[in-house]
This record gives C-alpha cells, structure tokens and sequence, in this order.
C-alpha cells in the first residue's frame, strides 16, 4: 500500500489537529478542519488504510484515530527532509543574555531551565565527562560533630558534595588529608585518578589512617559521580499540567528519577538531532517524545540537550528552538574554553 499525497494530507491533517487537542480524530473533524473536496466515506477509508500501513490507531473501536509513533516520525522526517520547520519561539535573547561568562554545568543548567520555560515541557541536559577535567578545589564542612560533608569543585565548575559519617577531625588529620589530595588528587586529571585510590591514600594517612578513611571514601564516590557525567532535568512540574502524565503520574515520576535509563536514552544515537517517540515497548513513558540535539565541542560529542513532553508535542516549533539553544550553548562552551 502506497503513501499517496491524499494519504500524507489525511496523516498530517489527523497529527495537527491531535498536537492541539489530544483527543482522537475522527473524519467529521478532519473534515470541518481541513480544506479537503473529499466525501466522509473517502476519508474513513483513507483513515482506515493508514491505519493498516501503521500510521494511525484506533484507541477504541467508537473513538476516532491518533498517529502511532511510526506516523509521528514519519511526519517529522517530512518536515525536516522539506525544511517546513517554524522559527524559533521568540524571546530567547534574553535568556541567553547571562550564558557568556558561566561554567559548563552553570551553561547546561541555565539553557535547560530556559527550554523548559520557554517550551512549557521538560527539558533535560547532559555532560559528557571530560577526561581532563580536574578537582580545582576540596573543602571539608563540619555537620555537628559526627558528621562531615566533602564538597569537590571541578575545574568545569560543578559542585559536587557528599556527606559521611566521621569521628572528630583533629587539626593535625585535617591537615594530612587536605595535603595528601593537593598531592595525588587537586589539579590531576581525572581519567588518570585510579578507583584504588582510597585505599592507598588511607595507608599514607599513617596514624590517622581510621579517622579519615571514611572521607577519603566519600572523594572517590564523588569522582566516580563526576566520570558518570553530569544530568540536569528542569521543568518537571510543566509535565504535570497536561493529562497524558497526569493520568500516570507514578510511572513518569518513576522515569525521571531514574537517571541511568535516561542517559541511555540520550546517547541512543549520533545523529546531530535524533527524535525518539514512545511505540509502548522501548524505555521512554507511553505517550512521550523525546527529543535531542548533541553538543559538540572540536567535533567530538560533549553532551546533549533534550526536550521531554508527549508524543503530541509541536515538533515544528519545537525542533528549531531547540536546535537554536543548541548552536547558542556550542559556542558559549567555546568561548568559555578559549
């Protein structure tokens, strides 16, 4: 069976209309819509062969149709391949007015919480680790007097801490831990750091090897964090505002927290803009897209940005203005280097 222009119109006709209300489609619809010199008849059998070739489903047997995720993508490739896509949302100037002097991960952080502003979805972004990336700075912080919270800087400007229980830290301890890191650890980089590191490092502490053992422990959790690369998740909350994730609020809540099936999801391709929909048996929510444009700095991927909402969301908008972050944050990256 062959997708006809009849069928692309019927097809692209059933997606728009679904983008904007989220109810299935049926042909009196379609038809009070679209500028079509077709019969109901004609369009209910088009609907009904475009639901054959795995376009469109039929929910329910009473209900009109919705595009599956084949006819989504299908739809997608068409207004890439044509270069129908809109322009950016307006009003992002501003938002990247602060972007010039900022860190990586302050970068990352401040484009996803623009995107998810200016979208009204979730917007999620990814740094790849950097080999050369360094520990600029440790500090220990005192909770009380059993506690201890280690906190690392990177030289790329993220803040990484945990908190460990500790017996007290006399002055002499805190100095050979604060001398042992500037030795084997501040400056290096990371990818050079073994994960054996703890160990060694606690033997060198000598006398007060059992007192700082647990905050040598909490440095090489924080830097095996740090080597998993960072994840930022903004605009959760614009999700809950629209009925597909408010009908399944666990699952998508249970989605988001799960930040190892999210990585997965962002490095499923190497294309420079790859978009994923849910076809109910893959690892996105049902419902959900997911769609993500790399960052590349000197031609190598250095993580992504990606917008998260549902299936129904308008690519055509959406798509460009992601696209347009994107090529914004490349160059802030750049300039940051430089």
């Amino acid at each position: 069976m062959e997708l006809n222009e009849r069928k692309y119109a019927i097809l692209s006709g059933v997606i728009r209309l679904y983008t904007d209300t989220g109810l299935p489609v049926g042909s009196k619809v379609l038809l009070e819509n679209m500028e079509l010199m077709l019969s109901s008849a004609t369009v209910r059998n088009e609907m009904n062969e475009l639901c054959e070739m795995g376009l469109l489903i039929q929910p329910h047997i009473s209900a009109g149709r919705i595009p599956s995720a084949n006819g989504f993508l299908l739809y997608i490739d068409r207004l890439l391949r044509g270069n129908i896509l809109m322009s950016p949302i307006t009003g992002l100037s501003k938002e990247l007015s602060s972007l010039s002097a900022a860190t990586p991960s302050q970068l990352i952080e401040t484009v996803c919480a623009a995107v998810a502003d200016i979208t009204g979805l979730a917007a999620i972004g990814s740094l790849d680790f950097n080999g050369d990336e360094c520990i600029s700075e440790i500090r220990l912080v005192p909770l009380g007097s059993t506690r201890i919270m280690v906190v690392l800087t990177t030289s790329g400007g993220a803040l990484k801490s945990k908190t460990t229980a500790a017996e007290f830290v006399s002055f002499e301890a805190a100095e050979m831990f604060y001398a042992l890191l500037k030795e084997h650890i501040l400056n290096q980089p990371l990818s050079n750091i073994p994960q054996n590191l703890t160990r060694a490092l606690s033997m060198m502490a000598g006398a007060h090897a059992l007192t700082l053992a647990p905050l040598f422990e909490a440095v090489n959790e924080i830097i095996s964090e740090i080597k998993e690369g960072e994840l930022y998740i903004k605009g959760e909350l614009n999700l809950l505002l629209l009925k597909e994730w408010r009908q399944n609020a666990e699952s998508f809540a249970d989605f988001l927290r799960d930040k190892n099936r999210i990585k997965q999801l962002l490095c499923a391709s190497d294309e420079p803009v790859y978009i994923q929909i849910s076809n109910g048996e893959d690892s996105l929510p049902s419902g959900s897209g997911l769609i993500t444009a790399g960052i590349y700095k000197d031609g190598d991927r250095a993580g992504s940005i990606s917008v998260l909402g549902p299936s129904r969301m308008d690519y055509s908008q959406i798509i460009p203005t992601l696209v347009y972050f994107n090529k914004s944050l490349e160059k802030a990256l750049r300039l940051y280097v430089n």
